[in-house]
This record gives C-alpha cells, sequence and structure tokens, in this order.
C-alpha cells in the first residue's frame, strides 16, 4: 500500500474509503468502535500512517483542511496538514484526549475559574470555556502562532466573552531563558525552555506574578517537562485555592515524589485513561504507573 496516495485522498474527501478506513482504525485504537482485533496490531497500522503523515510534512505537502469535531459537546477546531494535531484531529473525528474534556465537565461547574497553562492551539481552552460559561478561563500560551489560533478557534466556536488568552511563558519564576518554539516540527506542541546557543531569549512570568484574583477551581499543566516548575512559581494560588490539577506527566522528565514537595495541601493521585476502554486509576506511588512515556493525571484535593 502507498500510505502517502492512501492519506492524501483521505484528506481530500472525507466521504472516501481511505478516509473512512483510517478513521476507523483510530476509533478501535482508542476504544470507541468494538473489535475482536489484538491491540498492537491495530496501534501497528495507526503507527504506518502516522509515519506516513509525517513523511508529507518533510515533503512540504500543505492542505487546508474543514474545522473537525473534536467529541465535545459539537466543537471545532480549524485544521490544515501541517501539524500533527490537525491532522491527527481531522482524520479520527475527535481529539485524542477527549477522556480529560469528559473529567472537565464531571469535575466543574457553570461558574468555575481555570487557568490552562500550556493551551497550544486551545482545544482544551474552547471545552473549559464551553463548561464554565458564567466563569472565567485563562488561557495561556507562548508561541504567538499558537495564540492566534486559540483566538481563531474560540471564534469558530462563538466562544470569546469568558476567556483571558495570555501570550506568557510560565516558569518557576521572573527570569530570561532560552525557548526553542520548535516551529518546524510536525508537532507544534514541543516548544519548551533549552540550554542551547540557537533559540530566541523570552522573558518568563509565574502564575502567583500573574495576580489573578478569581477562586481557581482548575489549572490544566501541559509544558513539555517543566510541570514541576509551574508548581514551584504558584505557591500562593495553590495554597488558597487548592484547585483540582490535570498534569502532564513523564518518568524520564520528573519523579511522581515531586508532586507532594509542590503543591500544599492533601491530595489523592489518579491516572486518567488513554482510551474508553481502560479506568480511572488511584495511584499511591511511581510503582503504580505501568505506562512508560507521557500519561495525564488527575489531582483532586482530599476536600474535593
Amino acid at each position: 500500500m502507498d500510505y502517502k496516495e492512501f492519506l492524501i485522498k483521505a484528506f481530500e474527501n472525507k466521504s472516501s474509503d481511505e478516509y473512512k478506513y483510517i478513521n476507523e482504525i483510530r476509533k478501535k485504537l482508542y476504544g470507541l468502535i468494538e473489535t475482536d482485533e489484538p491491540y498492537h496490531v491495530i496501534k501497528r497500522r495507526y503507527d504506518d500512517f502516522y509515519y506516513a503523515q509525517c513523511q508529507l510534512f518533510k515533503e512540504n505537502y500543505l492542505m487546508e483542511l474543514p474545522p473537525s469535531e473534536i467529541r465535545f459537546k459539537n466543537l471545532l477546531i480549524n485544521c490544515n496538514t501541517n501539524s500533527v494535531h490537525d491532522s491527527q484531529t481531522y482524520l479520527s473525528g475527535f481529539d485524542d484526549e477527549f477522556l480529560i474534556f469528559d473529567l472537565y465537565d464531571e469535575l466543574l461547574k457553570s461558574d468555575s475559574n481555570v487557568i490552562d497553562v500550556g493551551a497550544n492551539v486551545g482545544v482544551h481552552t474552547c471545552v473549559l470555556s464551553k463548561i464554565c460559561l458564567y466563569g472565567n478561563v485563562y488561557s495561556i500560551e507562548p508561541i504567538p502562532i499558537n495564540v492566534k489560533k486559540i483566538k481563531d478557534n474560540l471564534r469558530l466556536n462563538n466562544l470569546i466573552e469568558n476567556v483571558n488568552v495570555i501570550e506568557e511563558l510560565i516558569y518557576s519564576e521572573v527570569a530570561t531563558v532560552k525557548f526553542n518554539s520548535n516551529l518546524n516540527n510536525f508537532n507544534k506542541g514541543v516548544g519548551h525552555i533549552t540550554n542551547d546557543n540557537y533559540s530566541s531569549s523570552v522573558e518568563t512570568n509565574t502564575l502567583d506574578n500573574l495576580n489573578i484574583k478569581e477562586k481557581i477551581d482548575l489549572i490544566k499543566i501541559d509544558v513539555e517537562g517543566q510541570e514541576i516548575e509551574i508548581l514551584k512559581g504558584a505557591k500562593e494560588l495553590l495554597m488558597v485555592n487548592k484547585p483540582i490539577i490535570i498534569i502532564e506527566y513523564n518518568q524520564n522528565q520528573w519523579k511522581y515524589d515531586m508532586l507532594a514537595d509542590n503543591i500544599p495541601y492533601d491530595f489523592d493521585v489518579y491516572r486518567i485513561p488513554n482510551t474508553k476502554k481502560e479506568k480511572l486509576i488511584q495511584v499511591n506511588n511511581e510503582s503504580d504507573i505501568i505506562h512508560k512515556g507521557l500519561i495525564n493525571l488527575l489531582v483532586k484535593p482530599k476536600s474535593s
């Protein structure tokens, strides 16, 4: 099979057999369609198309795609083939973190106030805005082109009134750091602080220094391995508000015990499932986290 040609046909026509085939693979992978096929077989088929997408990106294949649903209350995002997130969402008809969206809906109220740190193109921001219609959403993202996409996606869904988009690099302290935005990467969400001499100098800020006055009910943090640094710069905010935290975790970048060192209240931790076939599992220590690589954790105050 010529995977690149197959993909191009899927991108060009959402009614095509090629699109339906890839769409079905993605839904099987995330447990949205029942199947007897072994997971590793489905994953291998998925990976073949993912690698083909990477090849098309390297060959400068660029196509603007129609907006796609993300599988939450009819919300849409703008899509193109120049971004792994956009193209994957378009091909599947859902965002791969849809189970976090369901958690937001369960945990938050219509007047909740929330912070989205590392908002990328604003998918979580849109979901949080839709849920917290009478609250405030602080959407924080350091990369200008992503900030534009956040605003475009908010406008697409008529979600402007309750969102404050902040173009800042949040960190543990106010400082000047080297930041690589990785704009030439297929994954547009991997901008990170670095020590190399080729990256731009950027001024950082902290959550405490933003001086947010409302009671904050939830903070979502996804910042490419700097999650603990965000918590270090939010000591006062955490102490006063004791918010729920949704945080990306990678064992290669920081250790589970660092949560207790940087969150000043008692909490329970749960591993958020990646697929519909999995359950929300309570985590008591690092050995409870069997999955290697990136996962998302729910940090829930004991009183919640």
